[in-house]
């Protein structure tokens, strides 16, 4: 099981204020900083279509980042939860329809096909399945789904 930290394990990707991706504890520039950019719409694109070429890209602000991960085929059946983490003073709203900045070829999660989308097997919300994802953050650093 995973150690359920942001980027800390090989089953969890992350994109930072800092400009840099995470996966499996290292950490790699891309994309730009925005730590400091109030407002700022960062959007995550899961593409796993093709198990054998299934990736994560971001975007920043409608702007596409690039492939951030490629995904190893044994992922292709382990369930991506959504997750956000921060430190000190900060806001973040997380949408899962109607997105400030829809992509092309991408569903919003709210859109995805039932049959494409893990569920918790319980009542769960949104909200709940981000705490779920990563428990071992401080409330502090959860402000504001």
């Amino acid at each position: 099981e995973g150690r359920r930290a942001l980027g800390t394990d090989e089953r969890s990707f992350g994109y930072g204020g800092t400009g840099m991706k995470s996966n499996c504890g290292k950490f790699e520039k891309y994309g730009e900083i925005f730590e400091a950019q109030s407002g700022a719409v960062v959007t995550c694109l899961l593409d796993r279509q093709d198990p054998r070429r299934s990736s994560i890209s971001y975007c920043l602000n409608g702007r596409h980042l690039g492939v951030a991960f490629r995904l190893p085929p044994w992922l292709a059946d382990v369930p991506l939860f959504p997750a956000i983490c921060g430190r000190e003073d900060w806001q973040a709203t997380c949408r899962f329809r109607d997105l400030t900045f829809p992509h092309g070829g991408f569903w919003s999660l709210e859109d995805a096909n039932r049959c494409d989308v893990a569920e918790d097997g319980g009542a769960a919300s949104a909200a709940a399945a981000v705490f779920m994802a990563a428990p071992f953050v401080e409330e502090r650093e959860l402000k504001q789904l």
